[in-house]
Order: structure tokens, then C-alpha cells, then sequence
């Protein structure tokens, strides 16, 4: 199992970011705040945004378009949210309104994407739906890579070495997406709470993130974690 951290060069403007903390904490707040995991994307491209510009980072921007991952050697071992492939009016079951599209941060040339830790999760779900057997050997916790390491999405879809990726960034699928979400606004104490939970890190304390659902149950990023595992 191939399940490493990629950060395979260094970029200037996150030179005083501690990544591991950065992710731990982004991950705790938006694991207790949500119940779509493997499709929340969006929520967590635009918490990252947000946050690493309030810590002082220079450019970073939310971008979205088609993006397919090779988790494994075999030829359908892939993931894929394309409308290059699955076209414009595809939509799984379980959200019949969906645009096929992901989410992730860009700064400069410069991929972010910190939701590569549920790519076991949504192999599960895909198989579920197709009757497929997906193996999963690559599911880094997230990415940070140069964009140049982007393939296109058939050598993705062609190749058979576990960790290629592309990321093809839509800008039609961007302003669709930004007309129908939420105002800054709303993402403001999910900021926030990334934000304290980091900087708490940072100083060796932790910070439990809990979350409140409509029935009054509580949910943690403990929820989020037993989701995305794989037995």
C-alpha cells in the first residue's frame, strides 16, 4: 500500500506553514461540520483558501474542473470526476444534481489538494454503484506538487503506475459552481475554527471539533476518519 504524504518540492509561499498541522486541523473542523464526505471538495477548497491567505500565504485561490487519480496498476483502477469522460450529464445515484467536477487550491504553479485521503472511500462507493473491484495502492493523505506533474487525463486513464494524476482546471465549471454556493460569509467560522485548531497544534495543545447535526447528535472528525476506512 502506497500511502504517503507527496510533497515533492518545496514552495516559497508556504514556507511557514507546518503542512501536517495545517491538514490535521483542516480536517478536524470540516470532519465534525459535514456528513458528505468523499463529496465535499468544494467545502474543503475553499476552507483552505481562505485560511492559508488568512495566515499570510500570497495567491492562494480555490480552482475546479475535471480530475482523475490512478490508485492502482490495474486498468480500472482509477477515480475520476470528468465531464471529459462521464460528460456533462452524468450524475451518480446518490446525487442526482451533481456536476461531475472537483475542487482543489491553486497557488501560482501550484496543486493543493487535501482530500486525497478518502480516495479508498470513494473507490468503495464507485464499486458499490458499478460492480467493480477497484484496488486502491496510492491514498496519499493529500497533495502538494508542482503542476507540471499533472498528466492529461489519458495518460491517467492509460497508465498502469499507481500515483498519476491530472488535474484540468474548467473555468465555465468555476463560475457555475460560485453562482450556486454560499457566500464567503458562510465559511467564515469554519475558518475560524481551522485557523485556532492550527495554531493551537502549533503550541502542542489539542483541540477537539465538535459538531452539532439536525437531530442533536454530536459528530466529530472521528466520523469522517471511520468513513473513509477500508476494511
Amino acid at each position: 500500500m502506497i500511502n504517503t504524504i507527496r510533497t515533492s518540492h518545496s514552495i516559497p509561499q508556504l514556507a511557514g506553514i507546518r503542512l501536517q498541522e495545517f491538514f490535521a486541523a483542516l480536517r478536524s473542523v470540516i470532519g465534525a461540520v459535514t456528513s458528505a464526505h468523499t463529496a465535499d471538495c468544494l467545502l474543503y477548497a475553499t476552507v483552505t483558501a481562505a485560511a492559508l491567505s488568512y495566515l499570510g500565504v500570497v495567491g492562494a485561490e480555490a480552482r475546479m474542473g475535471s480530475v482523475m487519480w490512478r490508485v492502482g496498476a490495474g486498468g480500472g483502477d482509477v477515480i475520476v470526476h470528468a465531464t471529459e469522460v462521464q460528460g456533462p450529464k452524468f450524475a451518480p445515484a446518490m446525487a442526482p444534481q451533481a456536476l461531475p467536477f472537483h475542487a482543489w487550491v491553486e497557488i501560482e504553479d501550484n496543486i493543493l489538494d487535501f482530500t486525497t485521503w478518502t480516495l479508498k472511500a470513494k473507490a468503495r462507493i464507485l464499486d458499490s454503484l458499478d460492480g467493480g473491484s477497484t484496488s486502491v495502492e496510492w491514498c496519499p493523505d493529500y497533495l502538494v506538487v508542482p503542476a507540471t506533474s499533472s498528466s492529461s487525463l489519458q495518460e491517467v486513464q492509460c497508465g498502469f503506475e499507481a500515483g498519476l494524476y491530472a488535474y484540468v482546471r474548467h473555468p465555465e465549471i468555476e463560475e457555475i459552481v460560485r453562482r450556486r454556493s454560499p457566500g464567503v460569509e458562510r465559511i467564515a467560522p469554519l475558518v475560524a475554527g481551522v485557523i485556532h485548531a492550527y495554531r493551537a497544534s502549533l503550541h502542542g495543545e489539542t483541540i477537539a471539533v465538535v459538531g452539532v447535526n439536525r437531530d442533536g447528535s454530536f459528530q466529530t472528525e472521528a466520523v469522517a476518519a471511520e468513513y473513509a476506512a477500508v476494511s
